[in-house]
C-alpha cells in the first residue's frame, strides 16, 4: 500500500517573484501531503523549536522550494528544507516546515 493513501490535506505554495525590481509573494500552486509534528531528534539538529516545527510527506515532483511559504489552510509555514525519500512504492518529497508565528 502506497505512502499517497495519506495524502490528504491541501496546501497553498507562495513563493517571491520578481518583476523588474520589485518582488511579491505570490500563489504558484498547490498540492496534497501529510503533515506530522518533526521528531525530537530531528528538531536538535536542525535547530528548530519543538511545536513550532512540521514534516509533511506530499508527492515527488511537487514543484516546493527552501524559502518558499506553504498553508494549510489555517497557517503559514517557511520551507526549511526539501528532500527526497525513494522508498520503493512510497518515493516521497519531505518538506521540513517553521511556524511562521502568525
Amino acid at each position: 500500500m502506497s505512502i499517497q493513501r495519506f495524502f490528504k490535506t491541501t496546501f497553498t505554495i507562495k513563493r517571491q517573484v520578481w518583476t523588474n525590481d520589485t518582488s511579491e509573494e505570490s500563489t504558484i500552486g498547490t498540492f496534497k501531503g501529510h503533515k506530522q509534528q518533526t521528531p525530537a531528534e530531528q528538531l536538535a539538529v536542525q535547530g528548530l523549536a519543538y511545536g513550532r516545527s512540521y514534516q509533511v510527506w506530499c508527492p515527488v515532483g511537487t514543484d516546493v522550494k527552501e524559502g518558499d511559504v506553504v498553508n494549510d489552510g489555517s497557517k503559514d509555514y517557511s520551507v526549511r528544507s526539501v528532500n527526497t525519500r525513494d522508498y520503493g512504492i512510497n518515493q516521497h518529497l519531505q518538506l521540513t516546515l517553521e511556524d511562521n508565528g502568525d
